[in-house]
């Protein structure tokens, strides 16, 4: 999902992945699927197949291991902050410390990189000489192809007045 927000030559780029189901609705599924699946093992327990509960029981689990690993990486989120003359890469998911970097807004350049192999995702990124951040592996093409729009759109602003530093000749009179 890429969302944009600011005004002027601020603004704000949003990418993080689509989820189908929220925290709360993965756990309100796992309830569900938990309470019909004891219900289901008890009914086998009684007629006397008792060993299909630990199985029952590691069956969810595994379900739910898989419904955490899921959610956990799909909360991530990458934000780019173009500021007067700068902008500013965060790159994290959850409490943890996100990775940062940091570029002249002059310098920097957007890139969409095609694929090597075909068939395969193009790369997003944002580079400034040798040193780059690649964006939005977890978007789909047309998304990460907006997301580069609007980055390039952004970039090309110009900058406001006060944010442009004055040439030598302009301080020395």
């Amino acid at each position: 999902m890429v969302s944009m927000s600011g005004e002027g030559p601020d603004h704000t780029l949003v990418l993080r992945p689509n989820l189908s189901l929220s925290w709360r609705q993965a756990k309100v599924f796992l309830v569900v699927v938990a309470v019909a699946l004891a219900g289901l093992a008890s009914g086998f327990a009684v007629i006397g197949l008792w060993p299909v509960l630990p199985l029952a029981g590691a069956e969810w689990l595994a379900l739910a291991s898989a419904f955490y690993l899921v959610q956990r990486r799909g909360h991530r989120m990458e934000v780019v902050s173009v500021r007067g003359g700068r902008v500013a890469v965060e790159k994290g998911s959850g409490p943890s410390r996100p990775a940062r970097w940091d570029f002249p807004r002059g310098w920097v350049r957007v890139r969409l990189q095609r694929p090597r192999v075909r068939g395969h995702p193009s790369r997003l990124v944002l580079a400034m000489h040798d040193e780059e951040v690649a964006l939005g592996d977890f978007l789909a093409e047309d998304e990460r192809r907006q997301a580069a729009e609007l980055l390039r759109r952004t970039l090309l602003r110009p900058l406001p007045e006060a944010a442009v530093p004055a040439s030598p000749a302009d301080q020395g009179s």
